[in-house]
């Protein structure tokens, strides 16, 4: 590099031009992260314009750019080359939180669906649940059954009441109301939404921990926005950990 304006030296957070002179585009605009701009720049005869470039500012961070570039050719070979460039990393931070905000509200969306669904299977479920769970309470109850058929009759009362339990979290969850504060535990709402996602994350691999401070004071809260909240940051965190490695370790702590 020969020659800068003021312009370029400060866009790359420099303070005079002189730390630029002498240094190499390569030390900005790094040949692995550009391969397709210098190859262009090449095929093009060494002329680009508008080619966008991943480059290092004098702090070693990275800045987006749109480059016009043109080679001076003497005897068949480059021997310099003169161009203006503008940077475009404001652009792209712009279009990546687009990007995520759009990826956030595609997953609200389903999330939408999926509680709807959920609401429909649960009151499906619910009606043959309530006779299983109303006759093995009357079959418990009989004097003249023989007795292991009076504990598997319990095994099968217990179970349905577990399955009873899930199906309630599942309706709270789906159900739609507005938003109404109440005296509520941070902790209770965390363990509650944990069993929504017991087998998901047994079945995914996901290790599970709990930290969860006793005590810890209640708080005024919508208790179902919170527990939405929770959700959706446990499903994100199974997701990026399958996506990363298939499995992981997931631990969640609450303290004063």
């Amino acid at each position: 590099i020969t020659e800068v304006n003021n312009a370029l030296v400060k866009g790359y957070g420099f303070h005079e031009a002189s730390q630029f002179v002498g240094k190499r585009w390569a030390d900005f605009i790094p040949f692995e992260e550009n391969k397709e701009f210098y190859l262009k720049f090449v095929r093009n005869n060494y002329n680009i314009r508008g080619q966008e470039s991943i480059e290092r500012d004098g702090k070693g961070n990275t800045r987006y750019a749109e480059n016009s570039l043109v080679g001076n050719i003497v005897n068949g070979k480059l021997v310099s080359s003169f161009g203006t460039g503008r940077s475009v990393t404001e652009r792209r931070r712009m279009e990546a939180e687009k990007k995520e905000l759009e990826r956030r509200a595609q997953f609200a969306s389903r999330l939408a669906t999926v509680g709807e669904m959920a609401s429909g299977i649960a009151h499906e479920v619910n009606n043959p649940l309530t006779g299983v769970i109303g006759f093995a309470q009357l079959l418990t109850q009989k004097k003249d059954i023989p007795e292991d058929i009076r504990e598997y009759t319990k095994i099968i009362h217990d179970g349905a009441q577990r399955v009873a339990g899930i199906v309630d979290r599942l309706l709270a969850f789906a159900r739609q109301h507005k938003p109404k504060r109440s005296y509520t535990s941070i902790n209770d709402i965390i363990q509650t939404t944990l069993k929504l996602r017991a087998y998901e994350m047994e079945t995914g691999n996901i290790k599970l921990t709990t930290r969860l401070a006793p005590g810890l004071p209640g708080t005024m809260a919508d208790a179902a926005q919170f527990q939405q909240v929770f959700l959706n940051i446990i499903i994100n965190a199974e997701a990026e950990m399958k996506l990363a490695h298939g499995k992981g370790s997931l631990l969640i702590k609450t303290e004063v």
